[in-house]
C-alpha cells in the first residue's frame, strides 16, 4: 500500500492524503472531493425616505450616540481642514463638505464624503456615489 501525505498549507491551508495504487477503486470508495464554493453575500440596500441631516446619517451608521453629535461635527470640520483631505477631493469639494457639515444640508460633495467615510454606495438624487468600488458594504438611498 503506497499512500503519501501532501502539504501545500502556502497555497491550500490544508492536508490532503493521496492513495497511489488502483486510483479507481480509491476514487470510487472516497468521501466527495469537490471544492465547496463560499457564498457571498449581496450588499444590503437601505432607503431613507426623510433627508436626515448628514451629521445624524453619520451618526446612525457608525453606531455612536446622539450626544457627541456637536463633538462629531467639529472632529468633521477639523479632519477635512487638514491638507491630506484637500490633497484627496481638491479644495472646492472640501470647503463644499465643510459648509454642508456646518449647516447641515445635503450636497454632491458630502454625499461623496459620507460614501468615502462609510464605505458604503451612495445613491444620491438618481446618481449613485462610490467612493471606492472595492470597499462597498452596501446601499443608501436617500430621498
Amino acid at each position: 500500500m503506497d499512500i503519501k501525505l501532501l502539504e501545500n498549507l502556502h497555497e491550500t491551508d490544508s492536508v490532503r492524503w493521496i492513495y497511489e495504487e488502483k486510483k479507481e477503486l480509491f476514487d470510487k470508495f472516497s468521501q466527495y472531493t469537490e471544492v465547496i464554493k463560499k457564498i457571498e453575500e449581496k450588499p444590503k440596500v437601505e432607503v431613507i425616505k426623510n433627508k436626515k441631516s448628514t451629521i445624524e446619517l453619520i451618526i446612525q451608521y457608525t453606531n455612536t450616540d446622539v450626544i457627541f453629535k456637536r463633538e462629531i461635527k467639529e472632529k468633521l470640520i477639523e479632519t477635512l481642514g487638514q491638507s491630506n483631505y484637500s490633497k484627496l477631493f481638491g479644495m472646492k469639494k472640501t470647503s463644499e463638505m465643510m459648509t454642508s457639515i456646518t449647516k447641515d444640508t445635503w450636497n454632491q460633495s458630502i454625499v461623496l464624503f459620507i460614501s468615502f467615510l462609510l464605505e458604503r454606495n451612495i445613491i444620491y438624487k438618481s446618481k449613485s456615489y462610490l467612493y471606492n468600488k472595492e470597499k462597498n458594504k452596501g446601499d443608501i438611498i436617500i430621498q
